[in-house]
């Protein structure tokens, strides 16, 4: 374990601020440049997202297609973290990075990241590998963001109005929102190794969502598996098989420990849910923002 990675772990919850973005302190300037080398096959799926946009959700499902819905099937000793992460510390129990591990995963890989653009590995800009970058509703995500981050940091702890101020300014983990959203759309919409997708979508429709994908990462599947994976990643299903697998945590994985999902990280899963933490004039600001930096991209964003 390198020096620096060691002071990573043992620091309380702070941010790095690197290139004037802010990152989770278990990410380190060595651990996001050597992203861009990163070894991609040409089976990779990698869920790219903002935070909090759906990432554990849509990977869910893109495993859950690959064994045709069979939910015991799924291998989650790799089930990595987002690989920009660094060694970190989870319940004062050290796990190393996923980066070196990864790399030794069966094809094919299902791997995450919330990289800006710019980090991303040049072989799948090249063309390598397949990418599914999901778009949430920036106001969706700053609430689940929030409630991630306020027992993590002191300053957030039942503080909204501080968290929403930061975003507003720009301030939040991995950068402003809609730079994270237009850079990628911007590069990368018309290439076919990228699929862009809505959280919002797949809630009001599941079933066509899982279908869409299943024919992008080309593992078509029949109406029974179809069935099976709408069900096993529903909200139900996955709180029941993530926080079911909690107790059979060995502690020893390179990655998650065997069969561990992230049961602190599933939440509501619903759209809207910003009405109930936004006030007026929070809103108000942000739609201002949101329609100045989308204006002309043809994004679109659904906020109910």
């Amino acid at each position: 374990m390198t020096e620096s990675a060691q002071e990573v772990m043992t620091s309380s919850w702070s941010s790095a601020v690197i290139d004037g973005i802010m990152y989770p302190p278990y990410v380190t300037r060595e651990t996001l440049e050597r992203m861009k080398n990163y070894e991609t096959r040409e089976d990779d799926v990698w869920i790219v997202t903002y935070p909090k946009a759906g990432t554990h959700w849509i990977r869910e499902i893109v495993s859950l297609i690959y064994v045709d819905g069979e939910v015991e099937a799924i291998d989650r000793n790799e089930y990595c973290r987002p690989l920009e992460f660094g060694d970190m510390l989870i319940d004062k129990q050290p796990r190393p990075s996923s980066y070196p591990s990864s790399q030794s995963f069966k094809s094919p890989r299902t791997l995450v990241t919330h990289i800006p653009e710019d980090l991303l590995p040049r072989q799948i800009k090249e063309g390598k590998g397949k990418v599914v970058y999901v778009i949430r509703n920036p106001k969706d995500s700053a609430v689940s963001n929030w409630f991630f981050l306020k027992d993590r940091r002191k300053e957030y702890a039942v503080k909204w109005d501080t968290y929403i101020q930061d975003v507003l300014e720009g301030k939040a983990s991995y950068g402003p929102w809609y730079k994270h959203v237009k850079q990628y759309w911007e590069r990368h919409r018309t290439d076919k190794n990228f699929i862009f997708v809505h959280y919002e979508d797949f809630k009001k429709d599941h079933r066509n969502g899982v279908i869409k994908l299943a024919e992008f990462i080309g593992h078509p599947l029949s109406d029974e598996a179809i069935d099976k994976v709408v069900k096993h990643s529903s909200l139900e299903g996955m709180s029941r098989t993530h926080h079911t697998a909690v107790s059979n945590t060995n502690g020893s994985s390179v990655g998650l420990p065997k069969k561990v999902g992230a049961p602190k990280i599933i939440r509501k899963g619903v759209v809207g849910d910003w009405k109930n933490y936004f006030t007026v004039s929070q809103s108000e600001l942000l739609d201002s923002i949101s329609r100045k930096e989308l204006d002309g991209t043809g994004i679109n964003v659904t906020y109910e």
